[in-house]
């Protein structure tokens, strides 16, 4: 997804102009800690899914600007700020790894979203379908 490759890039980048990288994105929650978490939290009948979706955007500060309004802006604290020009370094990285396909100006962002459900017990709660067949 965006994480991995935002990570990328942004780490290419730092390594090249500071010879060093600091944390600056946010760590993922793996799929199975998800449900773990419901199920802790005394949830049922828990489903995980995912949805990836693929959009093109006309350059890496756009994309940048779209994470920030999704929230994505909480990052672990880093030592100092990301300087500029490792941060047009970082979107030269991005925009040559992952290009939006007929456009050579523009790049593709490959998006997740994780949807998390569970149900509170209840007595009416239906049971969990069996596995049918020979056994």
């Amino acid at each position: 997804g965006v994480r991995v490759a935002a990570r990328a890039g942004l780490a290419a980048a730092e390594e090249e102009r500071t010879g060093g990288v600091a944390p600056r994105c946010s760590p993922a929650a793996r799929l199975a800690d998800c449900g773990q978490l419901l199920h802790q939290a005394g949830f049922r009948l828990i489903t995980v899914d995912v949805e990836r979706v693929q959009v093109d955007f006309g350059d890496a500060f756009l994309l940048l600007d779209d994470l920030q309004r999704m929230g994505e802006q909480h990052a672990p604290l880093a030592p100092a700020p990301l300087g500029r020009d490792a941060l047009l370094a970082a979107a030269a990285a991005y925009q040559h790894m992952f290009p939006a396909a007929g456009d050579a100006t523009a790049l593709r962002a490959s998006f997740e979203m994780t949807f998390l459900i569970g149900w509170a017990p209840d007595t009416n709660e239906p049971a969990p379908v069996r596995a049918r067949g020979p056994g």
